[in-house]
């Protein structure tokens, strides 16, 4: 069902007095872990096959346990172009230097959209206590990336039994808390004889879901997964959760696998921890995103043929006009419903011009605010 949402302002300042950006991509997955180890030094690797993940595994890029679930995500369907791995120094539970280690990733390699923290092998599953531990970590990565404020999500895996229980100090109850748009939560029980082992469902997920073109399609993110297990509880012996403990869960904005229809295992709500569809917030960054290579690369052809980008009515026009094609292509890929043209002002003493849309998505009003700045050195100035 479409989720009940107020109007909201999403802002997109583009400043033409930078270089070109390339082509952003939201196809790919980083799958945080200490047990990622690229011989080569660099902090991340990428892998389209199944072979090329054994051969990373004899190679020592990584543990035959982190090859599985980049197996997993490549057996989705869709199936992703390919899979990333990068490295975290995750060495005690409550790791302060993961916003760092994503920063460092950050420097070297950018080419990615959604991330997943694996934090397994340092935390270890919850014997006793809840997993307060590894919701210090996993809050610290949300709060990194957060911090980004666009072009990135980070899916949460949670195994902690507080999830299924009254208590918001889980990661959910804490990400919910915090009203962070880009660190959805899934609940995902331990698995394996022994009750330690990870399913990586969360993972899996994420993958499948980017695999999608928004270019072509504003894919949902609620879906089955395959290779899933549906919820129940985090112990040697578990058992499926009951209507009420899977209530307590999707009451704290968190998500869990269920059984639906003819999947063994959907994911139930899909939403992001203030109760808004996560594809929602792809469409915002698609958009952002898009507006803003289709304005570099006007203003370069602008600049190409000697000319300005004029700061009058003009001008005005030449962005909305823009800015009006890539609402007219959200629309094709179901993006949004409808859309109001954008119009728009200019202000030649703070060389600007400032134009606003409004579209409509899930049967709610969002209202796009594009500011172009031409700063001074701008070939555009």
């Amino acid at each position: 069902m479409p989720v009940d949402l107020q109007d909201l302002n999403i802002d997109i300042a583009v400043s033409l007095s930078a270089p070109p950006i390339s082509r952003a991509g939201f196809g790919t997955v980083l799958l945080l872990s200490p047990e990622a180890s690229p011989v080569s030094g660099d902090l991340t690797m990428s892998f389209s096959t199944t072979a090329e993940i054994a051969a990373g595994v004899t190679a020592g890029d990584m543990t035959q346990r982190l090859a599985t679930a980049l197996g997993l995500a490549l057996s989705q369907s869709p199936r992703p172009a390919v899979v990333k791995i990068a490295k975290i120094g995750v060495t005690t539970a409550a790791d302060p230097t993961i916003a760092a280690d994503i920063a460092a990733i950050l420097a070297e390699d950018t080419d990615w959209y959604g991330a997943y923290a694996d934090l397994l092998t340092s935390i270890g599953p919850p014997v006793v206590a809840p997993d307060a531990e590894a919701t210090l970590t996993l809050t610290a990565a949300g709060i990194a990336i957060e911090a980004l404020d666009s072009d990135h999500v980070m899916l949460q895996g949670s195994a902690d039994p507080i999830m299924y229980t009254a208590p918001t100090t889980d990661p959910a109850g804490v990400e919910a808390a915090a009203a962070h748009e880009r660190s959805p939560v899934i609940y995902e029980q331990w698995v394996g004889a022994a009750g330690d082992e990870t399913q990586f469902g969360a993972y899996a997920a994420l993958a499948r879901w980017l695999s999608f073109d928004p270019d072509v399609i504003s894919a949902v993110f609620a879906a089955q997964v395959t290779g899933i297990l549906p919820a129940a509880t985090s112990a040697a012996a578990p058992v499926d959760l009951t209507t009420a403990q899977l209530n307590f869960i999707l009451g704290k904005e968190g998500n869990h696998f269920s059984a639906y229809g003819s999947a063994p295992a959907f994911i139930n709500e899909g939403t992001n921890p203030v109760g808004r569809q996560l594809h929602e917030i792809l469409t915002a960054d698609w958009l952002s995103a898009r507006i803003r290579e289709d304005l570099a690369s006007a203003a370069v052809a602008r600049a190409n043929l000697g000319q300005k980008w004029p700061l009058n009515n003009t001008g005005v026009a030449l962005v909305a006009n823009i800015v009006n094609s890539r609402l007219a292509a959200g629309i094709t890929a179901g993006h949004f419903q409808e859309v109001t043209n954008a119009a728009g002002t200019f202000d030649v003493d703070a060389k600007s011009i400032t134009v606003a849309a409004r579209a409509q998505v899930l049967n709610s009003n969002v209202r796009f605010n594009v500011n172009i700045a031409f700063t001074s050195g701008s070939v555009n100035a």
